[in-house]
């Protein structure tokens, strides 16, 4: 449900009213997640100084609050870590009648009509009569200290069926920005008409603003009404607007339009723009924020946040994204947009207000994630966020502003293609080498999460770790903990660990988790991946020092991931949903970037396994002809190669792959036989048209195999149908492999 300015202005300016006056402490709010609290207000705007000489860098904030202290500048010279106030705007009809709404902050990047560049303006509706409510504007040349009043872009207008009065007309929601000509506009949202609603735009000339020009005025007869405008210049000179379209089919969902100059918009007033979509075929809606990044790619990232995400079917993706989700877009706004997590997430952005407006019913309120602000920063590696929440989610509290930064998502452009800097690497599976003990983790026959290891006598013991899994856990170790990530029966996916000193522990992490996950530790960092049922790749990453992260890497993938590190960058492949190779990759400079690696008409039968030669980057599958598969990449290669690897043996399920032998030059390959509880094994040199010899491992195996290097050991591992781990072994140099040995079940 979202609910519109024109019905809660009053209201929520009163509200805020009450929750200063009653001065209640800071504290967190219960279900906001990643943000610090600013203080009480609402519609949240946020810049950094760029114009201002030595104040330049400076991120200031305003938010609305009503009364006497109309709006709130605070300011931060730590990148956004803490704020101290500087400055208010107090206007006189808002402390008469108390009506305010949808504020918004703007720097002059250049002189324009007398004012000088670093100028500061602040605009907003005020007062809630008719005839006199206005768009009024506000400027400070001290960067938010003191301001004066500048001009009213409008000022009142009549009530249908008679002048003055109270309703649910009104001007509303003021966005700057300057012009290709150098001219100041104005944006805004005109509602005098009922259920009609018109974006307008004007230029100011000589210190008054010109004529209203439309540009949106839905003409459909279906109530459809754009609103609330948010505009960005980008690099090559265009402008893109943002807004939201209410009634009709379109359910607040944002859309876009673009402009050469900043004022002309196109000749159509009735067009709905282009919907905003990410490639999961979800949307968000209402209340956007816009941003521009700057990114390795000219064009940049461009950043968009509503109140709500709703899944592709159109109902609100409660608890799996919405409030939490920012969409990107590496292509100005062209195509599919990335999801991505918000710095500060609010997860109970769409729960409703038992009675806001006191009528007995219950409303939707404009307090969480309504209209908030998007700040990257100048190196385009991280996003700041002002999102608003009731506190402690008690929609009864005042409404209360959070900052909070993180990372961007990052996507190549169409046709970018990842070089391969050095190797030495594989993923993690369910079997490592911890502290000289052999440790292999898999699921049971009743869903548990069981564990094998050897004891330095080399006898085998057993324990389970947790219970109600499903799918194919992996395991990781780091320092003294060991780790194991695996998906319950009810999509969460669950972190299971081990300390010496403190035994064991789970924890729950993502929802709607439909893959089995894949973990790696990378540096002091302990990483997660899996794909969720949208089809989106999560990623959750631990430290010590930031604790618990999480993001969305890309779209439209499913089954397991495959992770290593590589070189500088962390690596992600997953299956495409259109059977396609898919890759992400990030470092500490680019962020995430990705591309498609498929280069044939062959698709995916399996979710992938990755491995480094040398310095070749090697990827395995099993097509869609059930045969295995091999994508790979050298960095002197122009292109990702692909084909076919070994004889025409048909295999099944997910393979994997590990690097052996004294200078770690032979790869591995082992998948499972289609028939036979076989594992077909073959293995090459890292020589040029080496052969690929082949032969068979093992049998009774039901599962996908995992391998584990131990010495000069090549050690692999599966279950049989009663769920007992089984495992053969070769040492390198030897002619045969030795006979399986039962670890039990």
């Amino acid at each position: 449900m979202i609910i519109h300015r024109r019905t809660f202005s009053a209201v929520a300016a009163l509200l805020l009213a009450l929750g200063l006056a009653v001065g209640l402490p800071p504290e967190r709010a219960g279900a906001q997640e990643g943000g610090t609290e600013l203080g009480i207000g609402m519609y949240p705007r946020a810049i950094r100084l760029q114009s201002s000489g030595a104040a330049n860098g400076r991120i200031l904030v305003a938010v609305n609050v009503g009364g006497v202290k109309t709006a709130v500048i605070r300011e931060s010279r730590d990148g956004g870590r803490t704020f101290t106030e500087v400055g208010h705007i107090g206007d006189d009809l808002v402390a008469a009648d108390g009506g305010m709404c949808c504020g918004t902050l703007y720097e002059l990047p250049r002189a324009v009509d007398g004012m000088p560049a670093g100028t500061l303006l602040w605009a907003a509706s005020v007062g809630s009569r008719r005839d006199t409510m206005a768009i009024r504007v506000y400027r400070s040349q001290d960067q938010g200290r003191t301001w004066t009043r500048m001009s009213d872009v409008v000022s009142g207008f009549p009530r249908p069926g008679g002048s003055g009065g109270t309703g649910e007309t009104g001007v509303w929601e003021p966005e700057f920005t300057v012009g290709a000509g150098g001219d100041l506009v104005v944006f805004y949202s005109e509602e005098f008409q009922k259920d009609h609603q018109n974006i307008i735009k004007k230029r100011l000339s000589g210190g008054a603003w010109g004529e209203r020009g439309v540009i949106l005025s839905p003409n459909s007869g279906r109530g459809r009404q754009p609103g609330m405008p948010v505009v960005r210049r980008l690099p090559g000179g265009r402008y893109f607007m943002v807004y939201e379209m209410c009634n009709g089919d379109e359910r607040c969902g944002l859309f876009s339009q673009t402009s050469p100059d900043g004022w002309d918009w196109g000749t159509d007033p009735d067009a709905a723009g282009t919907e905003i979509v990410s490639g999961a075929g979800r949307t968000l809606a209402g209340t956007p924020g816009l941003a521009w990044s700057p990114s390795t790619d000219p064009d940049g990232v461009l950043l968009v946040v509503g109140k709500v995400l709703r899944n592709a079917d159109g109902t609100i993706a409660k608890n799996a994204g919405s409030g939490t989700t920012v969409f990107a877009s590496p292509q100005n706004g062209s195509g599919r947009w990335h999801e991505m997590r918000a710095p500060v997430g609010v997860p109970l952005s769409w729960q409703p207000h038992p009675d806001l407006n006191g009528d007995g019913e219950p409303d939707g309120d404009p307090c969480p994630n309504y209209s908030s602000a998007l700040l990257p920063a100048s190196d385009g590696l991280s996003l700041f966020e002002v999102a608003t929440a009731r506190r402690n989610d008690d929609p009864l509290q005042p409404c209360v502003a959070y900052t909070g930064t993180g990372g961007i998502l990052r996507v190549a452009p169409a046709g970018t293609t990842h070089v391969p800097v050095s190797g030495g690497a594989r993923e993690p599976g369910q079997a490592f080498l911890h502290k000289a003990q052999q440790h292999v983790f898999a699921r049971n026959t009743a869903g548990g999460l069981r564990h094998w290891f050897l004891t330095p006598g080399g006898d085998v013991n057993r324990d389970t770790w947790t219970s109600g899994v499903v799918g194919a856990p992996v395991a990781v170790a780091l320092d003294e903990t060991q780790h194991a990530f695996a998906r319950t029966t009810d999509g969460r996916l669950k972190h299971s660990s081990w300390h010496p000193v403190t035994g064991r522990a789970d924890e729950l992490l993502g929802s709607g988790i439909a893959g089995d996950p894949a973990a790696i530790v990378y540096g002091n960092d302990l990483h997660a991946f899996a794909v969720d049922g949208s089809g989106a790749l999560q990623h959750w990453s631990w430290d010590p020092e930031n604790g618990l992260r999480q993001d969305t890497w890309g779209q439209g993938v499913r089954g397991r991931p495959a992770v290593l590190a590589y070189g500088n960058s962390l690596h992600a492949f997953a299956r495409g949903q259109d059977g396609r190779l898919r890759h992400w990759w990030w470092n500490a400079t680019d962020g995430v970037r990705g591309e498609t690696w498929s280069v044939s008409a062959r698709t995916m039968g399996s979710d992938p396994a990755a491995v480094t030669l040398g310095s070749q980057l090697n990827v395995f599958a099993v097509d869609d002809t059930g045969h295995l598969r091999r994508w790979h990449r050298r960095p002197t290669d122009t292109a990702v190669m692909e084909g076919q690897w070994g004889p025409n043996f048909t295999v099944a399920g997910r393979p994997t792959a590990l690097v052996s032998g004294a200078a770690l030059d032979e790869l591995h390959v082992f998948v499972r036989a289609s028939a036979g509880g076989r594992v077909e094994h073959w293995w090459r040199q890292d020589v040029d048209n080496a052969p690929v010899p082949h032969d068979t491992w093992g049998e009774g195996v039901v599962s996908d195999p995992t391998a584990m290097r131990i010495g000069d050991e090549t050690c692999l591992f599966g279950t049989d149908t009663a769920g007992v781990l089984r495992s053969w072994c070769r040492t390198q140099g030897d002619g045969g492999v030795e006979g399986f040995r039962n670890w039990g079940g």
